[in-house]
């Protein structure tokens, strides 16, 4: 049998159904496959490419197609525009003074047209004016805005207003007038909102106002400012207030004329057109060397009820104050506080102070130091002078070159102290005075040579004292005596109520107390009855707290004021054997109006050992069973 024979036989036995594989199981039964008939091999058909366009073409019939629907979108919106509602379309054209005085009526002239291609149904304008327009018919009252109704603009439709308001301010300042117009487009419930802002000057005030001081003084010195008001308006100007306002550390010591209220506000009236009003005050400012400080000055009319502000202001000014060292730096402190006003209480001791220091660059000569005292308010018998000699007649210390031999000679930069003692009267000793207080000034003095002719440099410094009111409180606990009857067990007996008469005097002596009140707080077993005398006295009791309050108000220089009140105890069953409290502490406090401060005293509590009762023994302040 030839190969090929032989490879015929072995492809009909591998792919009989009934043959077995080597390597298989002859139970496995498989399909034999098809004879795969070999196949000669043609090369793959090529098939014919499509001519492409070349990618610049495209490139140019996108750019035509994008720039033709540009063309059609902007051509629509042009034929659409003519429809379109904006606030440009709203013309104003306003007349309004560049410059105005203050004081005077500003005729504010608008015209408004609607340019918009539709009806505006709704239009309103509303002019808002600046802080301190006034009325023009009634210039008592503020004007703030102005709303005007426009009606309905048909497009193209304008309309004209007229308005007027008194315009206020302080020379040289802007103002601005706001014009806002608020529409509706027809069709629509949108609204469309322009605004415009117009600047105006105020040229002049009707009432002007000029300071003058020193550009500089040293810290404690003494100076005058001149403030100087003169009307500008050809009318008379009523109601006229000058208002000044002084900078931290400025005491004034003197004001010619008096203020009206408190020291810095003053009434002229009413001023013709050219009267001129002249104020002048004097006093010192306390701070340091290289201080820059202000004294501002308000013009104008409509004080507030606290005396503090104007509703309207004409012109305001200020004048500045720089604070250098002086030639001869004085200081001044009593019992270490160099405060320029103190407060002290009678029969207090002051230990006073005074430093001085020589800021020349040269030597300053006999110099001399003079402490004097103004009022009634010390003891004269029993002023320490120091090293310095007190004269009764002129109520001076004094201390020179024979009390202190240092004081020959100031070497530059040389610095130095004198002491003293102020004893302040007491209560008794001041008694019936009202609103007591003390002045002291010192004054140190030289002869200064230089290179020039001699001259005499100085300074001064000046500390007020006020003496506070001294409060007192007599507080007494009875049982027989007094408005009330009292019930109860004496001695008090745990478990039952026994009550007592309190009896409160408040008394002041120098100066107007306000503001005043008595206040004490019960134990957990005592209550306040609800009885007392008089029935106008204000008591109230807080039952979660204990406390009592005798609410007094104001109590005048040197009198008193007398209150009654029953009380009760209910003592507990381990308290027997002992003396209870029947009432804490109680507080005396008030503001005295003089002296600006807050004054109290205290008073002891009070217990079951009533000893201000005339019948009380021992054996009744002890709780038994």
């Amino acid at each position: 049998m030839n190969q090929k024979g032989k490879l015929d036989s072995l492809r009909t036995d591998l792919y009989k159904k009934t043959a077995s594989r080597r390597g298989f199981s002859p139970t496995t039964k498989t399909a034999a496959p098809k004879a795969v008939e070999q196949e000669a091999w043609t090369p793959p058909v090529q098939k014919e490419e499509k001519p492409h366009k070349p990618y610049a073409t495209w490139f140019l019939l996108g750019s035509a197609g994008f720039f033709a629907l540009a063309i059609i979108i902007a051509a629509f919106f042009v034929l659409q525009g003519g429809r379109t509602v904006s606030p440009k379309n709203i013309e104003f054209n306003v007349e309004i003074p560049p410059a105005i005085a203050s004081g005077e009526s500003v005729l504010i002239q608008a015209t408004v047209k609607n340019t918009n291609p539709v009806n505006l149904p709704f239009a309103e304008l509303t002019v808002t004016f600046p802080t301190g327009t006034r009325d023009a018919l009634d210039v008592s009252k503020e004007l703030q805005y102005k709303t005007l109704s426009l009606g309905p603009l048909k497009p193209g439709e304008k309309k004209e207003l007229a308005f007027e308001g008194v315009l206020f301010g302080t020379e040289g300042e802007e103002k601005e007038i706001k014009l806002r117009i608020e529409f509706r487009p027809e069709s629509s419930n949108a609204i469309v909102v322009k605004e415009e802002v117009y600047p105006v000057i105020i040229t002049s005030a009707p009432l002007a106002v000029t300071l003058s001081a020193p550009e500089e003084v040293a810290p404690g010195e003494s100076f005058s400012t001149t403030i100087t008001v003169q009307t500008n308006s050809e009318e008379s100007v009523p109601n006229a207030v000058l208002l000044l306002e002084y900078p931290f550390g400025y005491s004034v010591r003197d004001a010619n004329p008096t203020a009206d209220i408190g020291n810095n506000v003053w009434d002229l009236g009413t001023l013709k057109p050219g009267e001129k009003e002249t104020v002048t005050i004097t006093g010192d400012i306390v701070g340091n060397s290289g201080d820059e400080r202000f004294i501002n000055a308000y013009i104008g009319t409509d004080l507030s009820p606290g005396g503090n502000s104007l509703g309207l202001i004409y012109m305001e000014q200020n004048v500045k104050v720089a604070l250098v060292d002086s030639q001869l730096a004085v200081s001044m402190s009593l019992d270490g506080d160099a405060s320029e006003s103190l407060t002290v209480d009678a029969g207090d001791d002051l230990t006073g102070r005074l430093t001085w220091k020589n800021n020349l660059d040269s030597q300053i000569f006999d110099a001399e130091i003079k402490i004097t005292f103004s009022g009634n308010a010390f003891d004269e018998t029993r002023i320490s002078a120091g090293r310095g000699f007190y004269n009764a007649g002129t109520k001076t210390i004094t201390f020179n070159k024979e009390t202190n031999s240092e004081l020959a000679t100031l070497d530059p930069e040389e610095r130095g102290t004198v002491t003293f003692t102020l004893p302040i009267k007491t209560t008794a000793e001041l008694g019936s005075a009202r609103n007591p207080a003390l002045d002291i000034v010192g004054t140190v003095s030289g002869r200064e040579v230089g290179s020039g002719a001699p001259s005499t440099v100085t300074n001064k410094v000046e500390r007020d004292i006020s003496i506070a009111s001294a409060l007192s409180l007599a507080t007494s606990l009875t049982r027989t005596t007094g408005p009330f009857t009292n019930i109860g067990p004496w001695p008090p007996k745990a478990g039952e109520l026994t009550t007592y008469t309190l009896t409160l005097i408040a008394g002041n002596t120098t100066n107007t107390i306000a503001n005043s009140a008595v206040r004490f707080v019960l134990p957990s077993y005592a209550t306040f009855t609800g009885a007392q005398t008089p029935l106008s006295a204000a008591i109230t009791h807080d039952e979660r707290t204990g406390e009592v309050s005798w609410n007094i108000g104001e109590i005048a220089a040197h009198s008193s004021k007398t209150v009654a009140l029953q009380v009760g105890i209910t003592p507990q069953s381990s308290q027997a054997g002992d003396v209870i409290q029947v009432i804490g502490q109680q507080i005396f406090e008030g503001f005295d109006r003089f002296t600006q401060t807050t004054v109290q005293t205290i008073g002891g509590a009070k217990t079951t050992a009533i000893t201000d009762d005339p019948s009380y023994t021992g054996a009744q302040g002890v709780v038994s069973n």
